[in-house]
């Protein structure tokens, strides 16, 4: 087991899986994962800024076909508006832990993938 090199913030953020499996990665894994995750990753400030612009937070999210949706209701009428201020902290939470994983997976050696 490698000395863990992600900082404790970090750790907190990440989902339990990523979390647990992290530190039994050797040291250059880990900041593979660290440099993979800093570029990957999406901001909440940037999301709110994107959902002001018209809903472009989605395309931020990568979730087009949701913002299509969005814009060709024009926000629901801007009922859908208002309920995306809410919503959009989970959204960016959900993208982000999805590429945890996803970044993980990568970085994994080949050995230790599990095998179907």
């Amino acid at each position: 087991m490698a000395e863990s090199v992600i900082p404790q913030d970090l750790l907190k953020k990440l989902p339990r899986t990523v979390r647990e499996e992290l530190p039994t990665l050797s040291k250059e894994a880990q900041q593979k994962f660290m440099e993979l995750y800093a570029m990957r990753t999406k901001k909440l400030l940037v999301a709110y800024l994107l959902l002001v612009v018209y809903g472009l937070h989605y395309v931020y999210l990568e979730e087009t076909s949701t913002g299509i949706w969005f814009w060709f209701t024009v926000g629901g009428f801007g009922i859908w508006w208002i309920i995306n201020f809410f919503i959009v902290p989970g959204m960016v939470k959900t993208y982000n832990s999805i590429a945890a994983l996803k970044i993980l997976g990568e970085v994994r050696p080949a050995e230790a993938k599990p095998r179907f």
